[in-house]
């Protein structure tokens, strides 16, 4: 049997300009820059759904709001075009009994004030959920 060794991504030419534990969710999974705000989907292992950062500063962001995920269901996915938020709602942990609700779709927020998205509207998909977003301009 071959021995298998982890590979290990180079950080050469890269330097650390900021950080933010994210209030100890640190389960981000998509990252999503737009100006100077930040939107971090969670993988749902934290309980924290959505983060929202102002990174005006980059070497000093701020966790301006963090929404917690629905129960039973997770918001990784997140995607910014024409002054709209983008955030998924899926079924979360996939293998889980089903035991009641879940939040499965894909909401809609405007983006008016970047920091303090207001929602427009919840598309409910049914089934398991949104699983990919992609939308651009």
């Amino acid at each position: 049997m071959t021995e298998q060794r982890a590979r290990t991504a180079s950080a050469s030419g890269l330097r650390l300009i900021g950080h933010h534990d994210l209030a100890g969710h640190g389960d981000g999974m998509q990252v999503i820059r737009h100006g100077d705000v930040v939107y971090v989907g969670h993988t749902g292992t934290t309980g924290a759904g959505t983060s929202i950062l102002d990174a005006a500063d980059p070497a000093r962001p701020v966790l301006v709001r963090q929404w917690a995920a629905p129960a039973r269901s997770h918001t990784h996915k997140v995607q910014v075009a024409d002054g709209l938020l983008l955030v998924n709602h899926e079924k979360f942990p996939y293998r889980a009994p089903d035991t009641g609700p879940v939040s499965a779709g894909l909401a809609i927020y405007q983006l008016a004030d970047p920091l303090r998205p207001e929602r427009l509207a919840f598309w409910a998909s049914g089934g398991r959920g949104v699983h990919r977003v992609v939308w651009t301009h």
